[in-house]
């Protein structure tokens, strides 16, 4: 947890007294957690007036866990249960040895996943899903750009447009091309060099996965119904918040703002068990470690998730 915006030094972990078990909720007992740019962006102070000036906060979003109580009023859901969830990014509150949270933002953990590796999906996955199929409406023979594909985001929008057959670009540094080809991009594009590679290319829809391209240049690769869908919030290269687009929206620039849903969890859950999509982890902290997990998350050379091992094993 963490008592005033700052650096990564000032996170630490802290007792505090167990949360009460609400109307509607669940206690987990956390195993993992992955980390999220927005994260880091909430502690630095950068959010400004999207995030509230009250202390002390708990970062981290996605979370994978077991049920350890239940409300009353509960039903469907068990003690011992085995799932995972996101918390608001913006909020917070995963990085705990456990949590109370809605039991209904919560879906059964992918059996074919550790904890680890379910940790990595919530998020991450759900804004892709959103992007893929509510806001770009990709369908066979659309074409995908991903820019700043080697993100979790990145990796599970190539995965799930390669599954409606649309034709995927994806845009990377040069260490991260081999998994975009193995999460099945069909072109890839480094970022070193990729204004070559754009000129003749236009495209259905651009995901802007970590905000290195600028909408008034996306126009041009875009055909004339295409759609721009950017996270929000997002820091741009000057780091900034493109916050006059973000917050007033049009046809073709789309803010891709994920909504916690427990059916949409269950499906890419079920994609997931099915072996239609990969979990793509770039490395695993453990607790005492949550500081280097941020530094190398911050450092934009992942590929790929980072995770906080909390089980102690």
């Amino acid at each position: 947890m963490y008592h005033r915006f700052g650096t990564v030094d000032v996170l630490q972990w802290e007792e505090i007294g167990r949360p009460t078990l609400g109307s509607g909720q669940a206690w987990i007992h956390i195993r993992a957690v992955s980390l999220n740019l927005l994260d880091a962006y909430v502690r630095s102070g950068r959010m400004g007036s999207l995030v509230s000036n009250q202390f002390p906060k708990i970062p981290g979003a996605d979370f994978s866990g077991v049920v350890a109580a239940v409300a009353p009023d509960i039903r469907g859901l068990a003690v011992g249960e085995q799932v995972f969830g996101t918390f608001d990014p913006l909020v917070g509150g995963a990085l705990a040895e456990g949590v109370v949270i809605a039991a209904s933002t919560l879906a059964a953990k992918p059996k074919t996943l550790s904890f680890m590796q379910a940790a990595a999906v919530p998020f991450a996955g759900l804004a892709a899903l959103q992007a893929v199929r509510d806001l770009a409406q990709l369908k066979s023979g659309d074409a995908l750009l991903v820019h700043g594909a080697s993100s979790g985001l990145g990796l599970f929008a190539i995965q799930l447009a390669k599954r409606v057959g649309a034709h995927v670009t994806a845009v990377a540094a040069t260490s991260a091309l081999p998994a975009l080809l193995t999460a099945g991009a069909d072109v890839l594009i480094d970022s070193s060099c990729e204004d070559d590679r754009f000129d003749s290319q236009r495209y259905d829809a651009i995901l802007n996965s970590e905000s290195a391209l600028s909408f008034d240049r996306a126009q041009s690769y875009l055909k004339p119904s295409g759609r721009f869908l950017v996270p929000w919030p997002m820091m741009s290269q000057s780091d900034a918040f493109e916050l006059p687009h973000q917050i007033v929206p049009s046809k073709r620039h789309l803010v891709l703002h994920p909504v916690v849903r427990a059916n949409d969890l269950a499906f890419l859950g079920s994609l997931i068990d099915a072996g239609g999509l990969e979990v793509t982890v770039a490395r695993v902290y453990g607790r005492e470690e949550v500081q280097e997990g941020y530094r190398q998350l911050e450092g934009g050379s992942s590929v790929g998730k980072i995770v906080i091992n909390l089980d102690g094993r």
